[in-house]
């Protein structure tokens, strides 16, 4: 027994198989970026919880080779220019790094200074300031903060990875209406 489907297309009637059905169109398709984690010091898992709130798009991976890019999270816990130094000189070079400064403060109000200006190298395309406090579960919810997951966002997207890919794209109008069988 054979079963043959087909569909209609503007009164006229195709089997699956017909060129009329589908057209292969070359597209590309985004890949998830791949990311590195370093965190220099204690962070209070801090960066887990702002991975999560960058959302998707993101696979993190085990060795910075592998990795498109590394986020590195370095809590300040004497001086930020100093804390700073120490981070960057443990960050491998060679890759695209995106520096989150974790700035310990119980006031999710409290200004801090701008630690993009403390940085030099030139591998780091992104500097981030972020509170955190260990009575609050880690990460503040404060406009500080989804400031920078905002600024990362926006960061990332003006250079997109893509691979190319072959999809099979159906016209969504054409439907089965019938299926013979003999």
């Amino acid at each position: 027994m054979y079963f043959i489907v087909c569909y209609m297309i503007n009164k006229y009637v195709f089997p699956v198989h017909s060129p009329y059905i589908s057209t292969m169109e070359r597209r590309e398709v985004p890949r998830l970026m791949r990311y590195y984690t370093i965190t220099i010091g204690k962070t209070m898992s801090s960066h887990n919880q702002f991975m999560r709130q960058l959302g998707g798009g993101f696979t993190e991976v085990l060795s910075p080779e592998q990795s498109d890019i590394i986020m590195a999270f370095c809590p300040i816990v004497s001086r930020a220019g100093t804390d700073i130094e120490v981070a960057l000189q443990q960050i491998p070079e060679g890759k695209d790094v995106i520096l989150v400064v974790l700035h310990h403060y119980f006031n999710p109000d409290c200004t801090v200074p701008d630690s993009s200006r403390l940085v030099t190298r030139s591998d780091v395309i992104l500097t981030v300031d972020c509170l955190f406090h260990e009575s609050k579960g880690g990460l503040l919810n404060c406009p500080r903060n989804k400031a920078a997951v905002g600024k990362i966002r926006n960061r990332l997207n003006m250079k997109p990875k893509v691979i190319d890919a072959i999809v099979d794209i159906p016209d969504h109008r054409n439907r089965p209406v019938c299926i013979f069988s003999f």
